[in-house]
């Protein structure tokens, strides 16, 4: 994950916490936008089951998966 955040940094010309703070702000607005749409919200809960936003890692890992298991 790391890796990952310090190449979208350095391609941005900006740091790892900022890429990191404006993904978890890109999630929470994400999130607040799927209100009202049950496949959306369930997306959401299967990531964080106790309503709280999820981290950067999560969204991606479960991303991922759902990629990976479509193919």
């Amino acid at each position: 994950m790391d890796k990952i955040l310090k190449q979208i940094a350095e391609k941005n010309q900006t740091t790892t916490d900022e890429v990191e703070k404006e993904i978890s702000a890109a999630i929470k607005q994400a999130m607040e936008n799927s209100k009202g749409n049950p496949k959306a919200e369930e997306f959401w809960k299967n990531i964080s089951a106790n309503g709280d936003a999820p981290t950067t890692a999560e969204v991606i890992k479960a991303i991922i998966e759902k990629v990976v298991s479509e193919q």
